[in-house]
């Protein structure tokens, strides 16, 4: 019986080790995540690169519409883009962006 209970306590020790280092490595996973978010501040609008295929067209009523609420609330929706400066999301809004870049709005 003594053998079973220092096993189980070995096996418990163990679990109890392996917990606590997956949890570190869970709050190092999470303090690169907030360093990164950091780093993913603001790219000027001449840097981001027109993706060329599986985009949508552009149309104007649409970048009309997002030019009045941008210019009304601010964007609500960021661009996405990849690391490379290419869009992945939002070309209307980056068409609205251009508008409203060239009307030289302080908001932008």
């Amino acid at each position: 019986m003594n053998k079973k209970r220092s096993r189980s306590a070995s096996v418990l020790s163990q679990a109890t080790q392996v917990a606590k280092a997956i949890h570190l490595q869970d709050q190092q996973a999470e303090q690169k995540l907030e360093q990164e978010r950091g780093l993913r501040t603001t790219l000027p609008i001449s840097k981001i690169q027109p993706r060329l295929e599986d985009t949508r067209p552009i149309h104007d009523k649409h970048v009309r519409d997002l030019v009045e609420s941008i210019s009304a609330l601010g964007l609500i929706e960021p661009l996405v883009v990849d690391n490379k400066g290419i869009l992945l999301a939002g070309g209307h809004r980056l068409a609205a962006l251009s508008v409203l870049k060239e009307a030289n709005l302080e908001k932008i």
